[in-house]
């Protein structure tokens, strides 16, 4: 405030600045423009100054699962069958180790 007054060339000390700020801030809460919340906060109540309300995001759709089709066989490709092992067969095999 000390810094407006100087600006505007108005004379202005320390103790007349803290009179003149109680003042101004007296005035704005009867107008309803401030809002006290404690000794030294006030809350800003004027409308142009209000932030706009934002709606929160909605989430976004999940994604359409692919249709799945059977595949078409590839004429001259022959499926080669994955070997199967059976228990006890492999690396991890222990028959016939004693």
């Amino acid at each position: 405030m000390m810094a407006f007054l100087r600006m505007n060339g108005m004379p202005n000390r320390y103790a007349s600045t803290e009179e003149l700020a109680a003042e101004v801030i007296g005035a704005y809460e009867n107008l309803k423009i401030l809002v006290r919340i404690d000794d030294r906060t006030w809350m800003l109540n004027y409308l142009p100054f209000k932030k706009p309300t934002v709606k929160a995001a909605t989430p976004p759709k999940p994604a359409a699962k692919p249709a799945t089709q059977p595949t078409k066989p590839v004429p001259g490709v022959t499926r080669i069958a994955t070997p199967v092992m059976q228990v006890g067969e492999g690396a991890g095999s222990t028959e016939g180790a004693y």
